[in-house]
């Protein structure tokens, strides 16, 4: 399944080259770092056929490009910026559009190109006894396709990494048949040597051939074999083989000792962390400011979360704590998109001065090259109004620490906090709402103790329950009485009395009533009835005023 040891042009994507000449190939592409464009064939399928040019189209094509190399073959055939295919245009324009997309999704995934230009192939068998032919490319030169705009034509260019030789198929050669391949070098490297060298190191194996002119556009992926090959022990020094390394013997081992964290998760962090000493760069809860502590110890750890949770933001902070304290960190990450988060937001904080792309499709020999020589130059980074923000900001720190020490202090010996009693506030507030706060709080009830609030908790619960039970109490028949206790063997003598105040309430109302008719007055209600007695108190003890004229002015 590997394209490097059994190369078969897929049904969409990738697309084959004929009629060209790989040598040439190589010089207008990397020599020249010229672009070049695809010709189809004039109808459906079969090569396009080349006729030679007029000796007018030939001097033409030259002093159109004065730096042209001398034109190779009949009247300058192949040199030409046009890639011939065997295929119409309507399927050209397809399998180009989907290998764009397809070399695209790879580069913004996983930040690496895997579109190479194979030149020259090497058709060979798993054994004697094999029927099947495998081919495997030889030479393969990275390569990018690109357009202008949605209308105008794909064109092909050199992305100036270093041409490649196949290392999957050296390595398969060796270890299964024992045969040295040449890799190409950048010291005088020609490819049509080469090819000749290759077919000589296979020249033991009959039906193994090298194909000089076969030329295809692929996707090729090298990344597992230059792992492995930088795994091998063999190429490190013996006290640094990377199985004796602590980590990668934990992970390949029985694991990681635990190490115990120097704070608990519910340890005030302020007291163990110096603004002076923290290069925190965006905003950090308590958990990622515990896990920072954490990376600075020395531990081994895995932050875990959903999206949104702040992960990017922590491995943001916790670079610039390491950049901050003089180390260097190795950011790895399997899609390219987690890659330019943080290094957006590093940019954001001004620390992208510090970062040095290593694997991206930005980055090639040269651009590397140029990166570190900038950035070897930079100044180290002064602010002046460094000190005065700190200072600031232990200040506000400690004043927003006291507050939250006071709300969370018990009040007294009750053991309640202030946090408490004040949702113990808004959830009454949510179901009356004219709750208030009182304004002074007995002395008494600051002595509570925790037990002694429980018991007078207790006492409410009781009345609530009650109160529950009976009704209103004022509303209640019993209401005004005085009598504390009520036994069933005091009913005859309530049922007795109850008669006794009803015959009484009788004999009452019928006086009251005579009463009130004589002196013109009203007895319905208790208060009248009062009145009415009292009226009649004062009219029983008047003088006899019988031959005394009350009505002269004297009197009055």
């Amino acid at each position: 399944r590997n394209p490097l040891l059994n190369y078969r042009t897929l049904a969409a994507r990738g697309l084959d080259v004929v009629d060209e000449k790989p040598a040439e190939l190589l010089r207008i592409l990397v020599e020249k770092g010229r672009t070049m464009s695809f010709e189809p064939a004039s109808d459906g399928g079969d090569e396009m056929p080349r006729t030679a040019p007029s000796a007018a189209d030939d001097l033409f094509a030259r002093l159109a490009q004065p730096d042209a190399a001398p034109p190779h073959g009949a009247g300058g055939l192949h040199t030409d910026s046009k890639l011939q295919t065997p295929y119409t245009s309507q399927k050209l324009q397809a399998r180009l559009l989907a290998t764009f997309y397809a070399a695209r999704t790879f580069v913004e995934e996983q930040g690496i190109n895997v579109l190479y230009l194979a030149l020259g192939t090497l058709t060979w068998y798993e054994d004697d006894a094999s029927e099947l032919p495998r081919t495997a490319p030889l030479v393969l030169v990275p390569v990018e396709l690109d357009r202008s705009s949605v209308q105008a034509r794909f064109r092909l260019r050199h992305t100036g990494e270093d041409v490649a030789g196949n290392l999957s198929l050296q390595a398969r050669l060796k270890s299964s048949f024992g045969l040295s391949l040449p890799l190409p070098t950048d010291d005088d490297f020609g490819l049509t040597t080469y090819l000749a060298l290759v077919a000589d190191a296979v020249s033991g194996k009959p039906r193994w051939r090298v194909e000089p002119d076969a030329v295809h556009l692929g996707f090729f992926l090298f990344g597992r074999l230059l792992m492995y090959n930088d795994l091998d022990a063999a190429v490190w020094p013996a006290d640094a083989e990377p199985s004796r390394h602590p980590v990668v013997a934990a992970l390949l081992g029985d694991g990681f000792v635990p190490v115990p964290g120097r704070l608990g998760d519910d340890e005030p962090l302020d007291r163990h962390l110096d603004p002076h000493d923290a290069h925190q760069v965006l905003d950090a809860d308590g958990s990622q400011t515990l896990a920072l502590l954490d990376v600075a110890q020395g531990r081994h750890l895995v932050i875990q979360g959903p999206p949104g949770t702040g992960k990017s933001q922590t491995i943001t902070n916790l670079i610039a704590e390491a950049v901050g304290h003089g180390k260097t960190v190795l950011f790895v990450a399997e899609k390219m998109a987690a890659l330019e988060v943080v290094k957006r937001r590093l940019d954001e904080a001004h620390l992208g001065e510090a970062c040095l792309e290593l694997h991206s499709h930005k980055t090639n020999k040269k651009a590397l090259l140029a990166e570190l020589q900038r950035t070897l130059a930079l100044h180290e980074p002064v602010s002046d109004a460094l000190r005065t923000d700190l200072a600031a900001l232990v200040d506000a720190r400690d004043v927003l620490n006291g507050y939250a020490e006071a709300v969370y202090a018990e009040v007294g010996a009750s053991g309640i906090r202030p946090f408490d009693a004040y949702g113990t506030l808004l959830k009454a507030r949510q179901r009356w709402t004219d709750v208030r706060p009182p304004v002074e709080t007995d002395a008494e009830m600051k002595a509570w103790s925790e037990a002694e609030a429980d018991r007078r908790r207790a006492l409410v619960a009781q009345a609530q329950a009650l109160v529950a039970e009976i009704g209103v109490p004022a509303r209640h028949p019993f209401w005004g009485s005085r009598r504390r206790a009520f036994l069933p063997a005091d009913a005859p003598r309530v049922a007795a009395a109850a008669r006794a105040l009803a015959e009484a309430t009788d004999t009452l109302a019928t006086a009251a009533h005579s009463l009130a008719a004589f002196l013109g007055l009203d007895a319905r209600t208790a208060d009248e009835t009062d009145v009415l007695a009292r009226a009649g108190r004062r009219a029983l003890s008047a003088p006899d005023l019988r031959g005394v004229r009350v009505d002269t002015a004297e009197w009055h």
